[in-house]
């Protein structure tokens, strides 16, 4: 019984923590649009984690992790495209497959 509220829990908690669909799409944008992440970049960041996971051969669980990783971070923190190209997804691979996500 135990086991079924905590669960229930970490699916609440797995709720609030969700980023919005539109977290990219933000109305105080820059007026130069390529100085942040946009929906297209995401893409081809996540993309290339794909091969990433395929190269190594990290399980599903590992690289659905990392992309939520990403999403999280992103939507909480405005990141510089430079700077995220493939520093951050790279962090955020090894943090998944370190906690054996």
């Amino acid at each position: 019984m135990l086991h079924v509220a905590w669960r229930r829990n970490e699916q609440q908690r797995e709720a609030e923590l969700r980023p919005g669909a539109d977290y990219l799409e933000q109305p105080d944008m820059p007026a130069d649009p390529e100085a942040f992440i946009t929906p297209q970049m995401r893409m081809i960041v996540t993309s290339w984690m794909c091969e990433v996971a395929a190269e190594y051969r990290l399980q599903q669980e590992t690289l659905f992790s990392a992309v939520a990783l990403l999403d999280r971070f992103l939507s909480t923190s405005p990141v510089r495209a430079w700077n995220c190209c493939f520093c951050l997804p790279t962090r955020c691979v090894g943090v998944a497959q370190v906690a054996g996500w």
